[in-house]
């Protein structure tokens, strides 16, 4: 799917960003404008920044600040989580820190994903697009901030399995649907 006027940015594999399929010397990748000396890829900045606005790292750093690591959700304030996290872990065990998040906060969750938090990720929050990537019917809505928000790790699970529950029913219901097509004919 297209991206850019000129057709050389396109969705990338993942859904999720913009990908340049090709270049052509002197012509700008975004418009295909002729691009002016001293430049050699963007005629001008707003289309590089047109460009940059499709690049996941731009978006979720625009997006930390404005929401400040904070739950859109259930105003969980993540960065402060992550910190009791370490301590608790510090102090005890992956396994002591998961029954606390567990048992006194309603935080379901395992020693393992405590792990992963805390070694092998930065934050206890996700980027999360309001209407699904699945359910956007336009590639731009993907891409707009006003489609994006923070949310803590537990939130963004339990959206992610409604959003996977109701593309399951709409399979389901296309199914059937198809299904009784068929025995109509």
């Amino acid at each position: 799917m297209p991206l850019s006027p000129s057709h050389n940015v396109i969705l990338g594999p993942d859904g999720r960003s913009g990908k340049i399929v090709k270049t052509v010397k002197g012509f700008c990748t975004w418009c295909s404008d002729k691009v002016p000396k001293r430049r050699s890829t963007w005629c001008s900045n707003l289309c590089y920044a047109k460009y940059n606005n499709t690049q996941p790292s731009v978006l979720r750093t625009k997006v930390e600040a404005r929401d400040q690591a904070v739950c859109q959700l259930c105003r969980m304030d993540c960065y402060d989580m992550r910190e009791a996290m370490l301590e608790r872990a510090e102090d005890h065990s992956y396994e002591e820190t998961a029954r606390w998040l567990t048992d006194d906060l309603g935080l379901p969750t395992t020693p393992e994903a405590v792990k992963h938090m805390l070694v092998n990720r930065r934050t206890v929050y996700d980027i999360d697009h309001i209407a699904a990537v699945s359910e956007c019917s336009s590639w731009r809505k993907i891409f707009d901030l006003k489609n994006l928000r923070t949310l803590c790790h537990w939130c963004h699970a339990k959206d992610t399995a409604e959003i996977a529950a109701r593309r399951a029913e709409r399979n389901r219901v296309e199914k059937a649907a198809a299904a009784a097509a068929a025995a109509a004919e």
